[in-house]
């Protein structure tokens, strides 16, 4: 039994839009010092002013990056085979995972969005085979979610109860 499920290319990048309005935030606050303590204007002031820029800007580029893979990449899908799951969705994604590393799958929901997780033996395995940035964002959804392997409902074209139920009947 073989099952491809296409990647969503519908769905609209809230992540994209809400980290550029955070980062056209900070710059306006940096321009117009809307926080300013009087007197204060040292390098420190600055430096404390251009690091969450930065760090908004940082994430603004890595989630238009992802959301362009969704759009324009052709191989972006969820395969499952006789081998196991094949995860190709986003640029955080684990890539192939036979079955016997798979120990379950559960449906979780984060503001009002079923994520599916998907538990595996080796977690670290896994990430250490990922690229640096990769590897921090799969770190932070261990940290968060026990597993590397997230997905989100809207990010698939398919049940999500129903994916758990396949892959639940896979590995008993």
């Amino acid at each position: 039994m073989n099952i491809s499920i296409p990647i969503n290319r519908k769905r609209f990048p809230f992540a994209v839009v809400a980290y550029l309005l955070v980062t056209v935030l900070f710059v306006f606050n940096l321009l117009y010092r809307w926080d300013a303590i009087e007197g204060a204007s040292g390098p420190t002031d600055w430096i404390l002013r251009i690091i969450p820029i930065g760090f908004a800007l940082f994430m603004t580029i890595i989630s238009l990056a992802d959301y362009i893979k969704t759009l324009f990449d052709k191989n972006a899908s969820l395969s499952i085979s006789e081998r196991g799951i094949d995860d190709n969705l986003s640029l955080f994604s684990c890539g192939e995972i036979p079955w016997n590393e798979i120990l379950g799958a559960e449906i979780i929901k984060v503001f009002k969005t079923d994520m599916l997780i998907v538990h595996i033996l080796d977690k670290e395995k896994y990430i250490a085979r990922q690229k640096p940035i990769a590897r921090l964002v799969l770190k932070r959804f261990l940290r968060k979610w026990g597993s590397p392997v997230v997905i989100s409902a809207k990010r698939i074209d398919y049940d999500l109860q129903e994916l758990k139920e396949v892959i639940e009947g896979r590995i008993k």
